[in-house]
């Protein structure tokens, strides 16, 4: 022996196949002397010989025997004289003969253990590739893995994908496949290592007459009985890596595939397992399989909500398709209103019998039941968030804990394919696994302790949001107090990049918990977090989505005859419609509020409420009412010593209609306001970007375009998406006047982005229109006019008459440039008859001008 390796051999005292190994390697040496290689690779030999490498490499480290011309084929190509040929034909007949004659390697005892290959299956084509591409690399060289650990929660199909993967593949392992069930996460007894080690022992020949009864010496005839055959062994629903760790071969050309809800992360880290995390299916198969075997299958929007609730679980879908079969076709819609109940019977209509035997209730069991018992605790309270995603202080909340044994209980839950990671520090929680936890937290909790849970979130929720609001808007105090006696304890944000990120990460569970807390009775809770919830979502520009929790705060409130609250949700509903275009919704929302604010005597909330009525009724294009109704304000509010942030669109609207001076001392006072002076929150970014019209209209354009860039990288920096857009998007238009049209055209697409990301539809469309001026005086008009006509659309159905105008004003152009003077003479005098009802000056000259004569025409 050498380094411990095979005794080296000749073809003449070869006599079995570890010795044919030898000699063949020996050979390679021989041939490779004077290369300066220690011996001849398998590539040269695969191109001197045709065969394929891996072939090759399964036949020189003995995985397989190979046949008498491949080994004739190998040994002249290692410069074998013909005299030697002999030699080597002589040895591989005795290795073959020994092959033949040895109780494992009998053509009958060849063992074929895989179940019936699983019918119905779909999708999967990644991940099949990825098993076949692990073997490929696991025959090309040693160090790669020959372990494949299929891990996923109960129901994904990991078994199912396996089977059909290796039915596919029997063909890579020509000694055969063997198959054991662990049973680790099923009803009965789990099989032990010991006993499967039986099971395989006597499957590939060893007897159990005289089988040692400890599991090492099990283990260890198991390694003996297997070494140098090309197998597959899969190990199917392994309870974690110690379960199936005996089981391993630690031989070369033999295959070990596990499935687990494990995630076996030992057998990852210490044999070098290749894991493939199995994720549930995608729409497209998920409806696939749905449909198989059905004479009517499912379509349209009722298929499409039947299999979202299925929740991508092979399982779940089979047991739906199951019910399909015997549902009469009208019953479709029901089925799907069933799957979506909330209730607390939901997990019923994902069992096949009554009693609960098949089905993803006794599956989810099964999981839960391995848990610790810290893990099972946090697992049963996860539908407290009622969000899809949780942190790991929310998950401290939840169980009172440090953060450090918070983290411990995500780590097991994820271990165990209960929680998915979402991102750092981020977990997220699947539909039909929340539903089990919730049927868990009301079977296994006092109600009194999920009440002290619950408060324990809100108040952890209504801190953290007063700590993000302190960095991202300080100025705005908040007009409803926080229930009185409780807080929690937050660590302050350094920066508003952490508050921002963390409020954008807490959208849904803010959302979530305030249509908790009015359901829950705890009315204080619900309009207090409501407001500073609304109050983070319009900084970042997405206070759409914060509709359905401003709706339960005004629900709560009228329930609780609360009319401060009442009107504040109000307006906050007002404020959102105007942000997403729906001005009438918002008009009414606003007279609600102005007469509740009256009631009340608040003349405040009156004057707020009736300058925010102003933006509305002017960007419904009735300026002199709504300038009119400023200027009152305005003066009332000076008398209150109070700032309006309305205020500042009265700038906006005088531009509209020519009047510079009279924008210049409406831009005067609003310099005047502290919170612009000092340069602090939202409305120092709004009335920056006035000022810079302002400019623009002057004609100071290099002033405009430095103040511009300011303002955006403020804008930016603060995570403020809404005032980052209205900045490019008049950036834009500066670096057009400068010619400086690359750039323009650059910050007029980034603007649109930007609009896109916050949710401000009016945003998006505006910077489409100023990129439809630039590509329209590039000579694009084509381009331009396409661009306009989604504008032209969203304008009108908004309401918003000044983006109707001037859409009408650049379509018309790039209709007369593009040769089509009717449709150009028709969007011209449309626009001409919005502005001169609108008294929109500079639109008004446009148009006009479009209608005398087809010339160059700018719009602002």
């Amino acid at each position: 022996m050498v380094g411990g390796g095979p005794a080296e051999r000749e073809p003449a005292e070869v006599q079995s196949r570890d010795d044919l190994v030898a000699a063949l390697d020996r050979l390679r040496q021989r041939a490779a002397r004077g290369s300066g290689r220690g011996r001849v690779s398998l590539d040269r030999i695969a191109r001197a010989t045709g065969i394929p490498r891996s072939t090759v490499h399964s036949y020189v480290r003995g995985l397989r025997l190979p046949p008498a011309d491949a080994l004739d084929a190998i040994v002249v190509a290692l410069g074998c004289a013909p005299g030697e040929q002999a030699s080597w034909a002589a040895a591989l007949e005795r290795v073959s003969d020994e092959r033949i004659g040895g109780a494992s390697a009998s053509p009958s005892a060849v063992p074929r253990q895989l179940p019936a290959r699983p019918a119905g299956f779909v999708g999967r084509e990644q991940e099949l590739a990825e098993l076949t591409a692990v073997v490929a690399r696991a025959d090309a060289s040693e160090d790669a893995p020959a372990v494949i650990a299929v891990t996923g929660i109960g129901g994904v199909g990991k078994t199912a994908l396996v089977l059909h993967w290796a039915h596919h593949a029997r063909g890579l392992f020509p000694d055969g496949e063997l198959y054991v069930d662990l049973r680790a996460f099923s009803a009965g007894q789990a099989l032990e290592s010991a006993d499967a080690l039986e099971r395989l022992l006597r499957a590939v020949g060893a007897g159990t007459a005289e089988l040692p009864t400890d599991v090492d010496s099990r283990a260890a005839m198991f390694r003996s009985a297997v070494a140098g055959r090309r197998m597959l062994l899969v190990v199917d629903n392994a309870r974690d890596s110690e379960h199936v760790r005996p089981l391993l071969p630690g031989t070369t050309g033999f295959i070990t595939v596990v499935t687990s809800r494990d995630a076996l992360r030992s057998l990852v880290a210490r044999e070098g397992a290749h894991r493939l995390q199995l994720e549930r299916l995608r729409m497209d198969a998920a409806l696939q399989l749905l449909s198989i075997g059905l004479s009517g299958p499912p379509q349209g929007v009722e298929a499409e909500r039947i299999a979202a609730r299925c929740d991508g679980l092979p399982l779940a879908l089979r047991i739906v398709r199951e019910r399909l079969s015997r549902e009469r076709p009208g019953d479709l819609q029901r089925l799907a209103a069933e799957l979506e109940s909330e209730s607390a019977e939901r997990l019923a209509a994902f069992e096949l019998d009554e009693s609960g035997g098949e089905g993803v209730r006794s599956v989810m069991e099964w999981s839960y039941r391995s848990l610790g018992e810290e893990a099972a605790l946090l697992f049963r309270r996860l539908p407290l968030c009622l969000a899809p995603t949780l942190d790991v202080d929310v998950a401290r909340v939840l169980l009172d804990v440090e953060r450090s044994a918070a983290r411990r209980s995500l780590d097991h839950l994820v271990s165990a394919n209960l929680l998915d990671v979402a991102g750092p520090e981020l977990f997220r929680v699947h539909d039909l696994v929340a539903a089990y936890a919730a049927d868990r937290l009301a079977a296994e909790e006092a109600p009194a302790e999920v009440e002290a849970v619950r408060l324990r979130l809100l108040e952890y929720l209504l801190s953290t949001v007063e700590a993000a609001l302190a960095v991202l808007d300080p100025a705005r105090p908040a007009r409803l107090a926080r229930p009185a006696g409780r807080s929690a304890v937050v660590d302050p944000f350094p920066a508003p990049a952490a508050a921002k990120e963390r409020m954008l990460a807490y959208t849904d569970l803010l959302i979530a918990a305030v249509l908790d807390a009015s359901r829950a009775g705890l009315a204080e809770y619900c309009w207090a977090l409501a407001e500073r919830a609304w109050r983070a979502a319009w900084f970042l520009g997405n206070v759409g989505l914060m509709e359905p929790a401003v709706r339960a705060m005004e629900e709560a409130a009228i329930r609780a005859g609360a009319a401060e609250a009442e009107g504040l949700a109000c307006r906050l509903l007002a404020i959102g419609f105007a942000h997403t275009a729906r001005l009438r919704d918002a008009e009414q929302y606003l007279g609600r509020a102005i007469t509740l604010a009256r009631a009340a005597g608040d003349r405040l909330a009156v004057l707020m409420d009736t300058a925010n009525l102003a933006v509305v009724r002017g960007t419904l294009g009735d300026l002199d009412w709504a300038i009119a109704a400023m200027e009152r304000i305005v003066a009332d509010a000076r008398a209150l010593e109070e700032e309006l942030p309305s205020c500042i669109t009265l700038v906006e609207f005088e531009l509209q209609r020519g009047e510079l001076e009279a924008a210049r001392r409406w831009a005067d006072r609003v310099l005047e306001f502290p919170s612009v002076r000092q340069g602090v929150g939202s409305f120092h970014f709004e009335a920056q970007i006035q000022i810079a019209a302002i400019e623009l209209a002057s004609g100071d354009l290099a002033a405009s375009r430095k103040r511009l860039e300011t303002i955006a990288r403020e804008c930016e920096a603060a995570g403020n998406l809404d005032g980052l857009s209205a900045a490019l998007e008049r950036l834009a238009v500066a670096c057009h006047g400068l010619g400086d049209d690359a750039a323009a055209e650059s910050f007029a697409r980034e603007a649109g982005e930007a609009g896109w990301r916050a949710g401000a539809q009016s945003r998006r469309f505006v910077a489409d229109v100023t990129l439809a001026e630039i590509m329209l005086d590039k000579g694009r008009p084509a381009a331009a006019l396409e661009l306009c006509r989604d504008a032209l659309t969203w304008s009108r159905e908004a309401l918003v008459k000044y983006a109707e105008c001037r859409t009408l004003v650049i379509a018309a152009r790039a209709r007369r440039d593009l040769g089509d003077r009717p449709a150009a003479q028709a969007d011209a005098r449309a626009a001409l008859e919005i502005a001169e009802q609108c008294v929109y000056g500079q639109l008004r000259d446009d148009a006009a001008a479009v209608l005398a004569e087809p010339g160059a025409v700018r719009t602002r």
